[in-house]
Parts: structure tokens; C-alpha cells; sequence
């Protein structure tokens, strides 16, 4: 993917939470997490993923998520709004995922 501009600058900011597209761009969300001093927020898709996807890869992207980030400092989500009409099996799958289902 290409990078994103200026998130070389992320490093100086403390925030509590930094989001950005992560499955669209770099950095991947195991390299951004390393240079926030807060949380990552990302992880899903919110086309491929969420709108168009299924459960299971809902499920699949999301345990990649937590896996990249060890489960830490992560605030699983799309990097973007999710279209209106996002299937709720999806959404739903990627909150039993965070609640340990």
C-alpha cells in the first residue's frame, strides 16, 4: 500500500487513540502501533470486511487485528465509516470477536 502522509509525525503526538486505514495503506496496524504512544484503532476493512464480506471473514480479520497487536492497545473498527447497509451478521460478528466469542 501506499503511505500515508505525515504519519512519520504520529510519534510526536500524544493522543489517546490514533486511527487511519490501515488495511488500505501503511502502515500495517503492527507497525503503527509501534509508533502511538495510545491505542491503535483499525483492524477491519469496512468495505471488504464488513460491507461485503461474511461473518467468518469478519472474524478472520478481526483475530489477524488482535493477533498483530497482541490484543493491546486496540480498538478493533474500520478505518473509515462503514456503508449504511453493512450486513448486522458482520457487525455483529466483529463485537462477539472482541467479546471473546
Amino acid at each position: 500500500g501506499e503511505p500515508l502522509p505525515m504519519f512519520h509525525l504520529v510519534d510526536e503526538l500524544i493522543t489517546p487513540v490514533v486511527a487511519w486505514r490501515d488495511r488500505e495503506g501503511e502502515p500495517d496496524l503492527s507497525q503503527g502501533r509501534l509508533q502511538v504512544f495510545g491505542a491503535v484503532c483499525g483492524g477491519l476493512h469496512a468495505l471488504e470486511d464488513l460491507h461485503l464480506g461474511t461473518p467468518t471473514r469478519v472474524r478472520d480479520s478481526a483475530r489477524d487485528a488482535m493477533s498483530r497487536t497482541n490484543s493491546r492497545r486496540l480498538i478493533l473498527s474500520a478505518g473509515r465509516p462503514v456503508p449504511a447497509l453493512t450486513p448486522y451478521s458482520n457487525l455483529r460478528a466483529a463485537r462477539m470477536i472482541v467479546e471473546g466469542g
